[in-house]
């Protein structure tokens, strides 16, 4: 679970080092103008990756409450007692 927040910080490094310049670009009546800040671009970024690791960090959770909840079925099904 830390490796996945880690390794977002990391993701979301590598792909704002290749944003530079006007990111996007359209066409207009008045001509050629960009759509998009880079800063806007860079949080979106680090948004996309953060719920990224938070995702594989529920994900985590809930197959740790899974395994949890089996274990206590099989224990309560041997010893005929609740656990």
């Amino acid at each position: 679970m830390a490796l996945a927040e880690r390794s977002s910080g990391i993701k979301s490094g590598v792909r704002k080092s290749s944003i530079y310049g006007n990111y996007q670009y359209s066409y207009d009546q008045y001509g050629y103008t960009s759509a998009r800040s880079n800063a806007s671009v860079k949080g979106q970024i680090d948004t996309e990756e953060k719920a990224q690791a938070k995702a594989v960090r529920y994900n985590s959770w809930k197959e740790i409450e899974d395994a949890t909840a089996t274990i206590r079925k099989d224990m309560t099904k041997r010893y005929q007692t609740e656990f």
